[in-house]
């Protein structure tokens, strides 16, 4: 139907864990694992438990990823997402996910993802270099570290 196979599979995603994260338990000890482990422990909710099925659920989505950029590029190339580890953590941040954990979601992780595809995009249009383009990023993630240290007192 003229859609790229993206689209269905990260909107599917993405519901399911809005869904997971704001309606499910699992994802209310989530949140208090990542905002205070040690506070969390203390209500009797099991954090190794619970960090390790984020780690696992992790892990999950990360093969989505990787087949999903597969069926993009169509090949198995092992250096297909190298370089994009800034831009899943600016976007993070530039969403409103807190370092510290405890805040944050998987929309406002869409809306980063969204703004920075726009900006680049609009970078690439200009002709501005992949140099200043990674600048760019470390400028944008280091300025997301520096709001959350001022936050934390």
């Amino acid at each position: 139907m003229g859609v790229p196979i993206v689209i269905p599979v990260v909107a599917i995603v993405a519901i399911v864990l809005i869904v997971a994260l704001r309606r499910t338990t699992w994802g209310r000890r989530l949140y208090a694992v990542g905002g205070n482990a040690p506070a969390a422990r203390m209500s009797g909710i099991r954090v190794e438990r619970t960090k390790g099925s984020a780690y696992i659920l992790c892990s999950l989505l990360a093969v989505v990823a990787g087949l999903v950029l597969l069926a993009r590029i169509g090949t198995g190339a092992t250096a297909a997402g190298q370089g994009l580890e800034l831009d899943s953590i600016a976007a993070v941040l530039i969403g409103g996910t807190v370092f510290g954990g405890g805040k944050g979601g998987v929309s406002g992780t869409i809306a980063g993802v969204l703004i920075l595809t726009v900006l680049f995009n609009i970078f690439n249009l200009l002709a501005i270099s992949t140099f200043a383009q990674l600048i760019i990023k470390g400028v944008v993630i280091i300025v997301g570290i520096a709001l959350y240290s001022r936050r934390r007192p």
